[in-house]
């Protein structure tokens, strides 16, 4: 049995071995000849370290060699650490392969078998390219009859040279949101994938002729790999005039007078001159008509003079006709006015106005429609004024017929401080002229605009480093800027550099001020503010973030001082590739064999214990075989029965499962068999007066057969003998009686004998003291089948006492 066990353990032992050999040159990861390092970033600093190739077998197994092809030009592997480091800079972005290999030979020592590793290294694309307009400017002309959402221009096209097809190179479009581009509100990018540029708002072309808007074209990283990067392009809309306004008159009403003695052909004097313009910019010629209910006027379609066609007795002072102007080229586009023309005796004096000058001073945020001053003329012929007009051609300001200045569009300061107008009023014949001057309040009503370079920075923890410039500008011309820092003022600080020449910007810068060790934090939120001078005064703000290096080790802080909320124990780690960092393997082999060995070890342990168990068990049934008066008996021997060549065998056959004594009619115990009297060694019955004998209880029969011979010779059977064509054993309860004397202290047999009369003349058969079994005539104990199915080799035991 050990050798057997020993042979199982070599035989095991070989096979462990053979397979541990096959799996060396393998890695733990991927069960083959390939290794990956997944994730690793365009951006990895040369030297980094990408992880641990984890090939089974360590130095005194395998021999690792990096093979000259490939990507070795840009990793180099350790042999003794199996490390894969970067050598040069990487490269993804666009043409650039993203999977790049190389091969590392595995040699395993004492054979000629050699495997080729190879490693696969998979790029992930860093945002460093920001989009690339096709150009920087971009015009396009629109025609102001454009409805809204149409798409007025599709040609604006970035590129981003990172890695096709990736985030970092999708741009997309949008108009800038920036306060100082007055125009973005007419123009709109619905989808931000695609340039398409569409009409927002209807256009003017006698409000603004000329449109200037900026585009932005943003990538968009995944997290982790960068921040968006932005390019600009401005696109500037020219605004073509369309035929889309009536004619207007320069005037919502004329005023003439003329002699009620006037010759026919009279020119009669209107004021200011009756004059219509095209309504567009397209200049067309403007025809006039008049409408006269009294048939005493005429009009000339081209001057506008207004004649009179007869003579004007009437009894009325004044008389009120129609005037038409109608564009040449479509006459659907006209529009009138009114002319009351006075008739009077005569006109001798000119008007006369309250003042030559007037001098007005208004704040440029006063509001539209406000009267900026009210002029007045007087006439001593008439009384009163029939027209007044401004000189100068002005959409700012407007004169109604009884002098009044109104404000049509807002004031600014910043385009001009002081405007000189020259208002006439006239009677009819004779004018007067008086001088308005108006200057203009400036008011702080712009707010400062602030300029950083980025809203996220990287710096290093040095004092007096500059973290980044500010810029700003105010359209106040007045006002001059200062710059605040209102968080972590006592970490940092600003202070104003130079500005450039001929610039209007304000510039500055943002430094650190502490001590590399209070910066305790690996991120600082810096509110940045620009204040003007104005009164009240206008601000703008900014939030940068400024990003420093994680702290390496504990971080004492300074006396006075107390740790960021970030903690005081920070662990550095390098920029590296995203890539899994594996465990040495190197021992598999070992660890394989110690659990074999184990394994095996367990095994022997419990043959060991049970083979002791065995004996001490075969020990304990010889003891109980011993008689209890110290007749120590001869022992159990097991032996193959000698059978006589001439005699058929007794079946001796065992069934462990039978049915219990009950199942037979007339079962009885040991003691109690009426068979005893036959000289059938059944049982031990003393003889007197010998010093060998025994008490029928001191014998433990654990098995009594009754053998008959093959005539059913002896005894007539009442039972029959075989159940399921099998001799059914006489075995005991597994119970003990403790009613009999004769008790079988084996607990494993039945008391009970099956009860079958002798048949007349019949014999049994015997145990003779030669320990062979003779038959009493002719024996053949299986009546349902032939001696020849019984095996020689089957085992009979015979007990000696």
């Amino acid at each position: 049995m050990i050798r057997l066990l020993l042979t199982l353990v070599c035989v095991i032992c070989s096979l462990v071995l053979a397979i541990a050999q096959s799996q060396l040159c393998k890695t733990t990861t991927t069960k083959g000849y390939e290794f990956y390092f997944e994730n690793v970033l365009e951006n990895t600093p040369v030297g980094s370290v990408l992880g641990v190739v984890d090939v089974i077998g360590n130095a005194s197994h395998v021999t690792l060699v990096q093979d000259d092809g490939g990507a070795s030009d840009r990793f180099r592997f350790d042999n003794e650490t199996r490390e894969v480091k970067v050598i040069t800079g990487l490269n993804s972005d666009r043409g650039s392969d993203i999977i790049l290999s190389f091969i590392i030979h595995c040699q395993i020592i004492g054979s000629q078998d050699r495997s080729d590793i190879k490693i696969y290294l998979v790029m992930v694309d860093f945002n460093d390219n920001p989009p690339v307009f096709s150009k920087t400017h971009y015009n396009v002309t629109v025609s102001e009859d454009v409805l809204v959402d149409t798409v007025i221009y599709r040609d604006v096209n970035a590129t981003d040279n990172d890695k096709e097809y990736d985030g970092n190179s999708r741009v997309s479009y949008r108009v800038a949101d920036s306060t100082n581009k007055l125009h973005k509100e007419y123009f709109k990018i619905d989808v931000p994938s695609r340039s398409d540029i569409k009409l927002a708002r209807a256009l003017d072309f006698e409000t603004l002729s000329v449109l200037v808007i900026e585009i932005w074209a943003v990538d968009s990283p995944a997290p982790g790999r960068g921040t968006p990067l932005t390019a600009t392009a401005t696109l500037t809309v020219y605004v073509t005039d369309a035929d889309d306004l009536n004619p207007q008159f320069t005037a919502n009403s004329y005023r003439g007078v003329i002699d009620e003695d006037a010759p026919i052909g009279t020119v009669v004097q209107v004021v200011p001159k009756l004059l219509a313009k095209d309504g567009d910019a397209l200049n067309a010629t403007i025809i006039y008509r008049l409408l006269d209910q009294y048939n005493l006027f005429a009009i000339n379609e081209t001057t506008a003079e207004v004649r009179t066609l007869r003579n004007l007795y009437v009894d009325v002072p004044s008389l009120t006709v129609v005037v038409l102007a109608i564009q040449a080229d479509n006459a659907e586009r006209q529009w009138f006015t009114m002319l009351t023309i006075s008739v009077t005796a005569s006109n001798l004096n000119a008007p006369r106005f309250s003042a030559d000058i007037y001098n007005v001073t208004k704040s440029e945020l006063e509001p539209v429609g406000n009267v900026i001053v009210a002029t007045m003329a007087t006439d001593t012929d008439f009384g009163t004024v029939i027209g007044y007009a401004i000189v100068e051609s002005t959409d700012q300001f407007s004169i109604d017929q009884q002098g009044v200045i109104v404000l049509d569009t807002p004031l600014d300061y910043e385009t001009w401080h002081r405007r000189t107008l020259h208002v006439t009023a006239t009677d009819g014949s004779n004018t007067a002229t008086a001088t308005v001057i108006i200057d203009v309040v400036d008011v702080n009503d712009n707010n400062p605009l602030l300029f950083v370079d980025a809203v996220e920075i990287a710096s290093e923890r040095v004092n007096g480093k500059v973290v980044t410039s500010l810029r700003a500008s105010d359209k106040d011309q007045a006002d001059s800027l200062r710059f605040e820092l209102r968080s972590y003022a006592n970490l940092f600080a600003i202070r104003g550099i130079p500005q450039f020449s001929g610039s209007n910007l304000t510039w500055a810068e943002v430094y650190i001020r502490a001590e590399p060790v209070l910066l305790t934090r690996d991120k600082y939120s810096l509110l940045l503010c620009v204040i003007d001078s104005g009164q009240p005064p206008r601000e703008s703000s900014v939030i940068i973030e400024v990003n420093f290096p994680p702290i390496v080790g504990p971080v004492t802080p300074l006396p006075g001082t107390t740790l960021g909320s970030t903690g005081s124990t920070r662990s550095t780690t390098e920029p590296v590739a995203a890539a899994s960092v594996l465990v040495e393997k190197d021992n598999m082999l070992a660890i394989i064999l110690g659990a074999v060995a184990g394994i095996l070890l367990v095994i022997i342990l419990i043959l060991i214990a049970f083979i002791i168990w065995r004996n001490k068990r075969m020990r304990e049934e010889l003891n109980r075989a011993r008689a209890p008066r110290g007749h120590s008996a001869k022992g159990l021997t097991y032996r193959q029965a000698e059978t006589p060549d001439d005699l058929p065998k007794m079946d001796l056959s065992f069934q462990e499962e039978t049915d219990d004594v009950s199942a037979y009619d007339g079962g009885t115990s040991v003691q109690e068999n009426p068979l005893s009297d036959t000289g059938v060694n059944t049982g031990y019955y003393p003889s007197s007066g010998s010093s060998m004998d025994r008490d029928v209880g001191e014998i433990n029969i654990e098995t009594a057969i009754v053998p008959y011979d093959e005539d059913g010779y002896g005894y007539e059977r009442k039972t029959p003998m075989y159940v399921n064509e099998e001799q059914q054993p006489y075995s005991g309860d597994d119970t003990v009686s403790n009613n009999s004397s004769h008790s079988d202290s084996t607990g494993g047999s039945r008391r009970g004998l099956v009860n079958s009369n002798p048949a007349e003349g019949g014999k049994l058969t015997s145990w003779d003291s030669d320990d062979n079994l003779h038959p009493q005539g002719a024996q053949k104990v299986n009546t349902k089948g032939s001696l020849a199915s019984k095996k020689k080799e089957r085992p009979e035991i015979t007990v000696y006492f």
